[in-house]
């Protein structure tokens, strides 16, 4: 699931992600930059004054990253990517942004007179395999960090993967203070080349790792700290085709042994032809589920013509090489197809839920409490201007039972009918977004254990607000955090 949190130097960002639109709109070249807005993000700098001031930087329709006043409106700078001068695109530029943030107090706020720094980074997917560091510390100017392209990292494609941030100790290896990497998967176009997952100095751009697959990778890739201690241990990716690689990340090592991994499962239906197969655009959802009575595991939950729920039974366990190279995948016929209306076993490998006619999965999911909600999108019509009309459903439902998780009905009870829900007609496709909203009363009142200002979860599609949200308290996601910095 998704939340904005302030985690001392990283900062994990409340953005909507949003799946590519190439297999939805066919041979149209529209795409998510040309339909729907990538979310903003915010920063607040310090003023010497002692008054704060707020900034909204987002990427625009044009490709160009741009700065404003939160309060004003007026701007502060812009960024054009070179690049989009000689780009045939004019559509599908830059992935969501990610910032890292270096505030030295942890309070919040970028002073840079104390030393505090601001890095953003983006890849220009369609017009380009170029991923950008911007050095934004100073609030009125931007300068570039570093840029990679193709010379520098064999095998890139164009940039479609948002990259990751996470903290990796790299034996032997240059790297920054803070040991943080951007971790991106290598891309995706039609002349090929993309089979990659990289590692890069968050700092200098530096190439600390790499590994070829076996199909081009344009989704984001999941990055986890799974034992607690500050630096990330755990990759998942997906191919466009369907596998799913996971990889265990050995802090410490060098290059040649830092990660051991291997494809755990293959999602590809073997009754499609290559042009009918479906393409995996979405960075997979993972989540550590605990069954009641049962053994935890991971759940990785990945949408596309279908939605896909495999399970990764060692959780915990880091793998040798050996093991990756001696297991077996899950396949897609391994997977139970649910309904949302029959139990699932609880040694099931994993299932897969059938849409709709038209229906494709429209964002990557999100999880919490063990239920996993997403959104799809039915096409009606795509302008020439590329704006998009159809319809979106929601669904939620239970990961460990693969049945309806709330009540989106709003009726009071969560039965078979819940599982789906369809929502008003949008002008474009969007996103599962949770949040926290205002205080719930009733829950104070009735539970005096609970915190007084104990917070009622919203679910939004859009500009739509579902009318029941999934239960929870709290909206967690592994992250990292220096040691000493509150």
């Amino acid at each position: 699931m998704s939340a904005r949190r302030r985690f001392g130097t990283l900062e994990t960002l409340a953005i909507v992600v949003l799946a590519s639109w190439s297999a939805i709109v066919g041979a149209q070249s529209c795409t998510p930059d040309s339909m729907v807005p990538h979310a903003p993000v915010t920063v607040v700098y310090d003023h010497p004054g002692g008054v704060t001031h707020a900034t909204i930087i987002a990427p625009a329709s044009d490709g160009s990253v741009r700065a404003v006043d939160a309060v004003t409106t007026a701007p502060l700078w812009t960024f054009t990517p070179p690049e989009l001068a000689t780009a045939s695109a004019t559509t599908g530029l830059l992935t969501d942004l990610r910032v890292l943030r270096f505030d030295a107090n942890g309070d919040g706020v970028i002073d840079v007179g104390t030393g505090d720094k601001v890095w953003l980074y983006f890849g220009l997917r369609r017009a380009g395999a170029v991923y950008y560091a911007l050095d934004i510390s100073d609030r009125t100017h931007v300068h570039v960090l570093w840029r990679v392209d193709a010379t520098t990292l064999n095998g890139l494609s164009s940039a479609w993967s948002t990259p990751t941030i996470a903290r990796v100790r790299v034996a032997g290896a240059s790297q920054n203070g803070e040991h943080f990497v951007l971790i991106f998967g290598g891309g995706h176009d039609t002349a090929g080349g993309g089979n990659r997952v990289f590692m890069v100095d968050a700092a200098t751009g530096h190439l600390l790792w790499q590994i070829a697959t076996m199909s081009p990778v344009p989704a984001g890739v999941a990055v986890l700290d799974t034992d607690a201690d500050d630096y990330a241990d755990r990759m998942y990716a997906v191919e466009i085709t369907g596998r799913v690689w996971r990889f265990d990340i050995w802090n410490g090592h060098p290059s040649a042994t830092l990660a051991t991994g291997g494809v755990i499962a293959d999602l590809r239906d073997p009754t499609l032809t290559a042009a009918a197969a479906p393409q995996f655009f979405n960075t997979p959802d993972v989540a550590l589920i605990q069954p009641r009575g049962g053994t935890p595991y991971y759940n990785i939950a990945v949408g596309a013509d279908r939605f896909y729920a495999i399970r990764d039974r060692l959780p915990f366990d880091a793998r040798s090489q050996a093991s990756y190279d001696a297991g077996t995948p899950i396949l897609f016929t391994d997977l139970v197809a649910v309904s949302g209306s029959t139990p699932l076993a609880p040694d099931a490998p994993g299932w897969t839920f059938a849409l709709g006619a038209g229906e494709q999965v429209a964002a990557s999911a999100i999880t919490a409490n063990g239920v996993v909600m997403f959104t799809t999108f039915h096409q009606t019509a795509v302008s020439s201007t590329c704006v998009v009309t159809g319809s979106t459903r929601i669904y939620a439902v239970l990961i460990d039972t693969a049945q309806a998780g709330v009540d989106l009905d709003g009726d009071g009870k969560i039965t078979s009918t819940d599982v789906s829900q369809a929502l008003p007609t949008l002008t474009e496709p969007a996103a599962v977004s949770i949040r926290l909203g205002a205080t719930d009363q009733s829950v104070a009142q009735t539970n005096h254990d609970a915190p007084p200002t104990a917070l009622t979860p919203e679910c939004t599609v859009g500009s739509t607000t579902l009318k029941a949200c999934v239960t929870t308290s709290a909206l967690v996601r592994t992250f990292w955090q220096r040691r000493g910095v509150k």
